[in-house]
């Protein structure tokens, strides 16, 4: 992997949620856009709904995230090791209008991407989605 020890470590704990859940993931999937080949950090696949995970150890990388997986049509989840980063980027988050897939982006500390990933699942069973 690319980053730096810390990064790497989250990328891989995400990898592994995802394989405890049965889920098909990737680390650093590339995908060809339009403009350029772009990777992820992790990508997941649930029924068939393509997902980016991105590891922000700083603020430095959020929009141009943002762009790259709007570029790639994939929902994307911004995963991040505090609290403080979390906020930093949340503010930088609310100065923009693009929402890749069409869908809010999701900022998550690591612990809590084992949950939301359940919930997606959950979702994503006919008989538990919310209708209207």
């Amino acid at each position: 992997m690319r980053g730096q020890v810390l990064h790497n470590h989250i990328a891989s704990e995400i990898k592994a949620v995802c394989d405890r859940l049965s889920i098909r993931s990737k680390l650093e999937y590339p995908v060809c856009t339009d403009k350029a080949k772009v990777y992820f950090d992790v990508a997941a696949w649930i029924n068939g709904s393509f997902m980016a995970c991105e590891v922000e150890t700083t603020i430095r990388r959020v929009i141009h995230n943002v762009e790259k997986a709007h570029m790639a049509g994939a929902e994307l989840w911004l995963v991040v090791p505090t609290r403080k980063l979390k906020r930093q980027i949340a503010n930088k988050l609310r100065k923009i209008e693009t929402k890749p897939s069409g869908k809010e982006i999701k900022l998550l500390l690591l612990e809590e991407v084992s949950s939301e990933l359940m919930n997606k699942l959950s979702l994503s069973i006919p008989a538990n989605s919310v209708v209207g």
